[in-house]
């Protein structure tokens, strides 16, 4: 064997090896790589086109500063302060027009318009106003309500808000003395619901509780 075929081969030995060595370097890298695309769980990351986890890193360093507390404190109960600005803050971040103040107010109006609309057993009414899920059971708690009577003496703070998937959720408590005819002294939870992604931007009524 003459020695230029002799270097070819040794050349073609180390070139072998050399590519073997290259191939399992890269391939364990990959692998590597995919393990830590992975999640907690072992699902492969999706890349994020909407920059929805930047967006998510961002709502969890928006704490609810004193400032925050102070500028809404006289219309959320006291025992609940924190959790409802935080709350608030999260239905900011997904629906951009919602102000606190403006949506306690226009709630009262709502509380008003569907007490006045079931004394008047104004079903269509009610309709736009109640989730259709929640109006039987409403339904049959109207009758102890009788008519509207003063606004005046209604009050509302926030209790609760909290999101479930894309629906709010926003549960506010209404007291005051002889607010409706047939309740002395009213003190009742109710829950507004929407869904952030819906283009409506009705509110409606899911649930009431007395307390």
């Amino acid at each position: 064997m003459s020695p230029q075929i002799i270097e070819l081969l040794i050349f073609a030995v180390i070139a072998f090896f050399i590519i073997n060595k290259l191939i399992t370097t890269l391939g364990s890298t990959s692998e590597e790589e995919q393990t830590k695309q992975k999640s907690y769980f072992g699902e492969p990351v999706i890349k994020d086109v909407t920059y929805s986890t930047v967006k998510s890193n961002k709502e969890e360093k928006n704490i609810p500063t004193a400032q925050d507390i102070k500028a809404f404190k006289d219309i959320i109960v006291e025992h609940n302060i924190t959790a409802v600005v935080d709350g608030m803050e999260q239905v900011h971040n997904r629906l951009y027009s919602f102000d606190p103040v403006k949506f306690i107010n226009n709630a009262k109006t709502a509380f008003q318009m569907i007490i006045e609309a079931a004394y008047k057993k104004d079903t269509q009414e009610l309709s736009e106003l109640i989730d259709k899920r929640y109006l039987e059971e409403f339904e049959k708690i109207t009758p102890s309500y009788g008519d509207f009577f003063d606004s005046s003496a209604l009050s509302a703070k926030y209790s609760e808000i909290y999101m479930f998937g894309n629906n709010i959720f926003i549960k506010l408590l209404f007291q005051g003395k002889n607010v409706v005819d047939k309740i002395e002294d009213l003190k009742e939870e109710w829950t507004f619901t929407r869904n952030a992604n819906a283009k409506e931007v009705d509110w409606f009524l899911s649930n009431i509780e007395r307390v």
